[in-house]
């Protein structure tokens, strides 16, 4: 960062040239701090100091930009007068704002500069040559001229020119500043604004009087040595803590194999946020097949569906896999302390009814999601967003019960409308409803459905008296989640609250520092690991804490991996983490955390036990591939998918793809990536409306087609989910003109051929939907 000293050695010179300019700093960039404090709003990126490259001083700022055909708006991240970031927001007195900028990226990137005031903004199109500095420079005139009020300037940012990108764009950002010539009026302005930036309030969490009464008393405001003997009560080769399903994975594993393991959990009964925090399960099992296909099959043998999920069902599956494993059970059984010496991991001190009591173990399995065993072990952990240790919002999930889920289903894709309708007549108040998230429990008119639409900002899941306004605050809105239910959505005129969840739903906290760090990068890029033990699937799903976006809603084109050393600790031996809390950056995290992921990676994490007790290794010297290996023979690891064959519908051919309309996220560029997947990645989805729909390819160059061949199945083969009515169109001459049309199609891969014909663009019509609705849900295009 430039020092104040070179600008004012500048500033001389500039005098004794006759050209006196006095700068201004918006924001120093040379630490976390002052990287926090620029940042007042992040969407789909992330900022942190850096020493290299610079322009001069001690450091600049680095920013990814995690561009993805998914994102509806391109990535962005500015500093805002609203939340302190932009440091001097009266810009009448200067003539210029200027910034340097460094493309990391090995290619030029187009960014787009913004500066606005409440009501316009001024823009600037930016092309960066790639590892260069570029000074950008805006004239304060120009501003003005695009119609912002220079007096009362709120938001300074980059943005990517679109979001359409299969990767993140890197960039350094550095000097920061204003200039100008009037140096009397440069100085009042600034003292009258540092004044009030001093003054400036901070947001804080928000709390209740009752609930800062409660945590006040939670609060030991002194300290109490206790001395106990704790006896030694369970030696196990494994110990898992928390019982979970990534935790009952892990240990069913490591019995299953020969080892003598012990699972303690706080509740009683298994199974975690699935369980007694009521969260509906998200599986892929065709990704990661082994303990979570087994988990599946035996939900639905006692009478329990992948669509509806009955969490005392799975309390029921889960303690029958853990006792027919083998595997010792301790419950009612929480877990407080690290038994540690020289950096090797010997035990954990419980407390429970009988006391406080030691268990010592040869492995340990960290599964308590918040990674509180590795942390108090002295493993290295982050917390939040690297520019501040804001983590996701919480959510307390409830049933309603008495739902009539025949009228309800159909009513489920105008839960939008009908949350904005209760809004507008002030019919709903909560901070956050989402879409309202329903999902059916129970089947029939007087059934039962879940409800997970509460996020509570800005509370840790690490603090007691956090928790305690977090689970009294949730249960409030819940009560007025229910009348609104009740008045505006069909099939719930009579429900009521049939039950909430015993744990509120904590989405982050703690990440445990690993041996790698998974990235937003590889989750978007759908990296592949020589050490892969599992793979993710889930959107990038950010439930942001102060609703700056942070890559929220990012659907990805395909898996990715997940390396064995994201499950290695730094530091300590003897321990493995799995769970939310495995080694992963903030942006990956909000992928990895759900419970579909966690499974899988507890599989692997029971596997790497038992090995290091047959083979008397450590952790950290076990390699990937014999835990990949072993995956297999559990018939843990299937194919991810099929590659199709070379052909002109390509992305990687420059081929584009573009639809009448897109649902969620899944966009048409997922149809030609060259993969047919039969998880719910890699597809294009249209909307409900009625048809006909189309998704369009345009070609690099002109082409001679004759074929197209289409993949429409899903996990199952279902044919409801095919489209009926289908035409080929090639554009000649400006206009479309159909070459090929099926009617009646009954294909799950229908090929429809044509005579040769030269286009630039081809079109696929579906002129009637799916039976199951008008959606049209297509896996992958060819041409020939």
């Amino acid at each position: 960062m430039r020092t104040m000293t070179a600008y004012l050695l500048g500033f001389l010179l500039m005098t004794a040239a006759g050209a006196a300019e006095e700068v201004s700093l918006i924001s120093g960039l040379d630490n976390r701090p002052q990287v926090d404090e620029f940042i007042g709003n992040l969407r789909s990126a992330m900022a942190e100091p850096v020493t290299e490259p610079r322009t001069e001083g001690s450091g600049a700022m680095r920013v990814r930009l995690f561009g993805h055909p998914s994102l509806e708006t391109p990535p962005q991240f500015s500093a805002t007068s609203v939340r302190g970031g932009l440091r001097y927001c009266d810009w009448r007195p200067y003539q210029q704002l200027l910034l340097d900028v460094y493309n990391l990226d090995e290619a030029p990137l187009q960014l787009v500069l913004f500066a606005r005031s409440s009501a316009k903004e001024y823009t600037l199109p930016l092309s960066l040559p790639p590892g260069a500095w570029t000074t950008v420079r805006v004239p304060v005139a120009d501003v003005q001229a695009a119609g912002v009020d220079t007096a009362a300037m709120t938001a300074l940012g980059l943005r990517l020119d679109s979001g359409r990108r299969t990767q993140a764009s890197r960039i350094v950002l550095d000097n920061v500043r204003l200039t100008g010539a009037d140096v009397a009026a440069i100085r009042a302005t600034r003292a009258r604004e540092d004044a009030a930036y001093r003054v400036r309030p901070r947001p804080q969490p928000l709390r209740t009087p009752a609930v800062e009464s409660v945590a006040e008393l939670l609060t030991d405001k002194g300290k109490v040595r206790r001395v106990v003997d704790a006896p030694v009560v369970a030696n196990p080769e494994v110990l898992v803590v928390g019982g979970g399903l990534a935790g009952v994975a892990a240990v069913v594993t490591a019995a299953r194999m020969g080892a003598d393991a012990l699972l303690i959990e706080r509740a009683g009964s298994l199974g975690g946020m699935a369980t007694t925090g009521l969260v509906p399960p998200a599986f892929r099992k065709e990704l990661n097949e082994g303990i979570v296909a087994e988990f599946l099959k035996r939900l639905e043998q006692v009478g329990g569906t992948a669509e509806m999920w009955n969490p005392e069902i799975m309390k029921v599956v889960l303690l029958d896999m853990v006792r027919e494993s083998g595997a010792k059970l301790m419950l009612y059984t929480t877990a407080v302390d690290a038994i540690v010496r020289d950096n090797v991991i010997r035990g954990v001190m419980v407390e429970g009814k009988s006391g406080p009591q030691a268990i010592l173990s040869r492995i340990v399995i960290d599964c308590t999601g918040d990674g509180d065993v590795a942390a108090w072990a002295g493993a290295p952990f982050e917390i939040g967003r690297g520019r501040d240790e804001e983590t996701q919002t919480q959510t307390l999930v409830f049933l309603l019960g008495n739902v009539d889920t025949t009228k309800l289903l159909p009513a489920r894709p105008k839960l939008p409308d009908l949350v904005a309708k209760a809004r507008a007549e002030g019919g709903l108040t909560t901070r956050f409803a989402g879409g309202a998230a329903i999902q059916p429990v129970i089947l029939g008119e007087h059934g039962v459905a879940n409800i997970n639409s509460i996020n509570i900002p800005q509370v840790s899941g690490l603090k007691v008296d956090d928790l305690t306004y977090s689970h009294i605050e949730a249960q409030r809105e819940a009560l007025q989640l229910v009348d609104f239910y009740r008045k505006y959505v069909p099939g719930c005129e009579g429900c009521y609250l049939l039950q909430s969840a015993e744990f509120i739903g904590v989405r982050e906290s703690r990440r445990i520092v690993g041996e790698y760090v998974l990235t937003g990068e590889d989750v978007l890029q759908g990296a592949t690991f020589r050490d892969a033990i599992s793979r993710g699937f889930y959107p990038i799903d950010i439930h942001a804490a102060d609703g700056t976006g942070d890559a929220a809603g990012i659907h990805l084109s395909r898996s990715y991996e997940i390396p064995y050393r994201c499950l290695v600790p730094k530091k300590i031996a003897n321990l493995l983490v799995a769970g939310r809390c495995i080694s992963a950056d903030h942006v990956a995290h909000g992928s990895v955390r759900v419970m579909g992921t966690t499974m899988p990676i507890g599989e692997a994490a029971g596997c790497a036990a038992a090995l290091c007790i047959a083979k008397n290794r450590s952790p950290r010297s076990l390699q990937g591939d014999q835990i990949r290996r072993r995956l297999e023979d559990f018939s843990s690891w299937p194919s991810p998918g099929t590659q199709v064959p070379d052909n002109l519908a390509l992305s990687s051919k420059g081929t584009v793809a573009s639809a009448d309309s897109i649902f969620s996220g899944n966009a048409p560029d997922n149809a030609i990536d060259g993969l047919v997947t039969t998880s719910q990645s890699s597809r294009w989805l249209s909307d409900y409306s009625d048809p006909p729909h189309w998704l369009q390819l345009d070609f690099s160059a002109p082409q001679t087609v004759k074929q197209v061949k289409l993949y429409f199945f899903d996990p199952e083969g279902d044919t409801i989910y095919l489209a009926r009515g289908l035409e080929v169109q090639v554009q000649q001459e400006g206009k479309w003109r159909t070459v090929a049309a099926v009617t009646d199609n009954a294909q799950l891969r229908p090929t429809l051929n044509f005579a040769p014909v030269t286009t630039g663009a081809l079109r696929v019509v579906f002129t009637t939907g799916c039976a199951g609705d008008n959606m049209i849900r297509l896996r992958e295009v060819e041409v020939h």
